[in-house]
């Protein structure tokens, strides 16, 4: 049982030798252009009128939009890259 075990343990060290080498990372990044932050529209301030609070309103939905939009074309880009 021993001399089997002993004849045995060089073909499992030799097997631990042969282990495939590391998959090789490939990074690609998408334009800038997709991802440099756009800034948030200014808040109202407290003396603003409920007409500037709704502008307020659209040009943070339009913003929020944009970014929805951004990642989509990320999305589409990286897909085509593959």
């Amino acid at each position: 049982m021993k001399r089997a075990a002993l004849a045995l343990f060089p073909i499992l060290l030799a097997g631990c030798a042969t282990m495939p080498p590391a998959p090789q990372v490939i990074r690609v990044t998408p334009p800038a252009s997709l991802t440099e932050p756009e800034p948030a529209p200014d808040v109202p301030g407290v003396d603003a009128t409920q007409t500037d609070v709704a502008r307020y309103l659209l040009q943070l939905h339009q913003w929020g939009q944009d970014g929805w939009d951004r990642v989509d074309a990320i999305r589409n880009w990286s897909k085509k890259k593959k």
